[in-house]
């Protein structure tokens, strides 16, 4: 399976800042982000065969972004809630890579296989 999410995804440092600067909003970017992705994979049938490799490439304009700070948290929240995945566990996802491509757009590019 392979998906494109054409969204600016908070970074770590960016929800820990709004974290500390109000209690609220780091939940209010989950449920943003939750809302987006699940908006792009409903009707998606479930994955039968597990554990999968999940394969993030994050398309970002420059070199300025930390690999690090790029957070999968959200999005495979969002693929739990809306029974693509059964769970993010070890026993369901048993590898992730990150990678990061300079594009003229900012997206995630998600592969899960």
């Amino acid at each position: 399976m392979r998906f494109e999410f054409h969204y600016k995804f908070e970074n770590l440092n960016d929800i820990i800042c709004n974290s500390r600067a109000n209690v609220y909003k780091a939940n209010n970017i989950k449920k943003k982000e939750m809302s987006y992705v699940a908006s792009k994979i409903k009707n998606l049938k479930p994955i039968e065969e597990y554990p999968v490799k999940i394969t993030a490439i994050w398309h970002v304009k420059d070199k300025r972004r930390d690999l690090d700070n790029m957070v999968l948290k959200n999005v495979l929240d969002a693929f739990v809630k809306e029974g693509i995945l059964k769970n993010d566990s070890l026993k369901y996802i048993n590898e992730i890579d990150y990678k990061a491509v300079v594009d003229n757009d900012i997206f995630l590019e998600l592969i899960i296989g």
